[in-house]
């Protein structure tokens, strides 16, 4: 990955294949009850998304 590249997905928060953070195990959502949760981190993602993309 170039620097230019690498600095753009960091900035957006996506992470490389060696973080330590991928291996975690993500916890499903209790819904209906953490619903507003689930959409902030749905919304969260696609803006990560768009970053890159842009």
């Amino acid at each position: 990955m170039t620097a230019e590249i690498t600095d753009l997905t960091q900035a957006a928060g996506i992470v490389e294949e060696d973080d330590a953070v991928l291996p975690e195990v993500a916890r499903p959502f209790a819904l209906p009850a953490e619903v507003e949760e689930a959409a902030r981190v749905v919304k969260e993602l696609n803006a990560a998304a768009d970053r890159v993309a842009a």
